[in-house]
């Protein structure tokens, strides 16, 4: 039988970045993630603020468009992200949708969908404007030291 093993978590406090997207229209723009919630639009009060790109006079990014989440993949000992369409009201808790909605891979995301953002995928906001999401990789040097072996099989019945 194989020990099981998980990654700790603590791994992601000594991480140089989280990933990054890069505006496709201009690749020398680039915008940081950080670990956990990164609301993404134009308003000052995002976690990153969006430029206003104009699309003859009209910009398609909403104030708070979209939020990528990103979090630690203990199983698999990788960063994972997760899209959504607007953002989580602080004050009532419930999820507000951008104007123009968020496409993955020139897919609508529905409201209150939730979905993995696989290498390089590319996040339309509004339909206008295209980010490719680079995922940061954990070397795997770094990530075997971090490697928490199992006393138990959690798989293991009875």
């Amino acid at each position: 039988m194989q020990a099981g093993f998980y990654y700790d978590e603590t791994i992601v406090q000594g991480l140089p970045g989280f990933g990054h997207l890069t505006y496709l229209d201009k690749p020398e723009k680039t915008y940081l993630l950080q670990f956990g919630s990164n609301i993404l639009g134009t308003s000052d009060s995002c976690t990153i603020q969006i430029d206003r790109f104009m699309h003859n006079d009209r910009c398609f990014i909403s104030r708070r468009h979209c939020t990528i989440t990103v979090t630690f993949d203990k199983w698999i000992g990788q960063l994972r992200y997760q899209l959504q369409d607007g953002f989580i009201d602080s004050s009532t808790q419930q999820q507000q949708s951008s104007l123009n909605g968020t496409l993955l891979n020139g897919v609508l995301l529905q409201k209150n969908e939730l979905i993995d953002v696989s290498i390089d995928g590319i996040i339309s906001l509004g339909g206008a404007d295209r980010f490719q999401l680079t995922h940061y990789c954990i070397n795997p040097e770094m990530l075997n030291t971090y490697k928490i072996e199992l006393a138990f099989n959690p798989d293991r019945t009875q």
